[in-house]
């Protein structure tokens, strides 16, 4: 009786904060604007979104598919110089998506993408994208996301001495760490790897616990900035948000093919690199969450948040480490322009929408949504900011060597 009473509370502080999110986002039909695939690496990005939410791929696993589909659909834009560069760019980054997932769902996309950018098989452009594909497909074969044997653990990567009770333990539903395996996949980027975080002290971690339990509020986990921002499993991830963002700006301010195809590639292969750091900051550090500190601190019995905790370590936060270095490319080739996005209808509501006046408001957004939510602690969202910005800086630094590396 007690666990059904508590199962009721939790579905009535979800459908408050459903109701809350959708009637602050004042969204009727027919102010729904899908984005406008305007070229062919917009339309790419849409349609990999669509892949990533269907396939339900975790946060890293999407950002490597994000990465090299949209950098080897730029590097096609880039290298060819004729007049239906949109189709070797199209070419280029549906032939690598199809090479790292192929999956019936991205085949079916794929075949539906290439047609509507008017590409016919076998032709000159087909076969100069293709090209391009299998440059990118022979880094991505070695970048070492297939090594299945000796799977890496949290007890092999851990390099800080905290309290055993202060090490991460499974979260949620219990299984086992998510895509520990991560770390060992090459960056693009080799300044990347020098994006290494301070190791968290057991003294702090402590504190900061204790002062979350202190302030926690279970309807603050159901916001609209936590419901907005969850962008987890089965959506398009935080990397799809960000590219969705991205590509609502080109077709709002009618940016032009070359800096659009550019903007999305730098994004997403800056989150892909991203994604490597911040799991390697995670396993070596290791840190349990919230949900669990709480217990060593009050009790086995405590149990405050309204969902399950995502399933691997606390330190750094990965939604602060993927916004803040798509953000900071955005600010990089755009300036410190406002940004929009539209969340598509689902069950509770036709659409919602959103709008941040500068790139950083909606990182601080997303970040202190993680913290409402009860995921993390202050500590990780700084270090996750601080993450992602060390690796745009290397992302936007070398982007240009990068492709003309890739081009010869």
């Amino acid at each position: 009786m007690k666990k059904f009473s508590s199962i009721l509370i939790i579905f009535v502080l979800i459908a408050t904060g459903f109701a809350f999110a959708f009637k602050s986002s004042n969204t009727s039909e027919a102010e729904i604007y899908p984005v406008k695939r305007v070229y062919a690496t917009v339309d790419l990005a849409a349609t990999l979104m669509d892949c990533v939410g269907v396939m339900r791929l975790a946060p890293t696993d999407a950002s490597r598919f994000y990465g090299y589909s949209l950098l080897a659909s730029d590097l096609g834009y880039n290298k060819s110089k004729g007049e239906n560069r949109q189709q070797v760019s199209a070419v280029a980054g549906a032939l690598t998506a199809l090479g790292l997932v192929q999956a019936p769902k991205v085949k079916r996309e794929m075949r539906a993408f290439l047609e509507r950018q008017l590409v016919v098989v076998g032709d000159k452009n087909y076969n100069e994208g293709k090209a391009i594909s299998e440059k990118i497909l022979a880094i991505a074969n070695f970048d070492g996301y297939n090594v299945k044997q000796n799977r890496v653990t949290p007890e092999i990567l851990i390099k800080t001495p905290l309290p055993q009770d202060y090490y991460w333990a499974p979260t949620g539903t219990g299984d086992g760490p998510l895509d520990p395996q991560f770390v060992r996949v090459t960056p693009l980027f080799l300044s990347s790897t020098k994006c290494i975080l301070p190791e968290p002290k057991a003294e702090d971690i402590r504190r900061e616990a204790e002062e979350l339990f202190s302030s926690f509020n279970p309807e603050d986990a159901v916001g609209k900035d936590v419901l907005w921002w969850l962008a987890g499993t089965g959506t398009a991830t935080p990397t799809g948000y960000w590219l969705r963002m991205a590509n609502f700006y080109i077709g709002d301010n009618q940016l032009d093919a070359a800096k659009a195809s550019r903007l999305l590639a730098m994004i997403a292969v800056a989150n892909f690199d991203a994604a490597i750091q911040l799991w390697n900051n995670k396993y070596a550090y290791n840190v349990a969450r919230p949900e669990t500190m709480w217990k060593v601190l009050y009790g086995a019995s405590v149990d405050k948040l309204p969902r399950d905790t995502p399933n691997h370590p606390s330190y750094p936060s990965g939604h602060s480490g993927f916004s803040q270095s798509a953000a900071d490319v955005i600010t990089s080739e755009l300036g410190n322009v406002s940004l929009r996005d539209v969340l598509p209808p689902d069950l509770y509501a036709t659409s919602w929408k959103m709008i941040w006046s500068t790139p950083q408001d909606a990182v601080n957004e997303a970040s202190q949504s993680r913290i409402n939510s009860g995921f993390h602690y202050p500590m990780d969202i700084q270090g996750g900011q601080d993450l992602g910005a060390c690796v745009a800086k290397g992302a936007i630094a070398g982007y240009d060597d990068l492709l003309k590396e890739l081009s010869n």
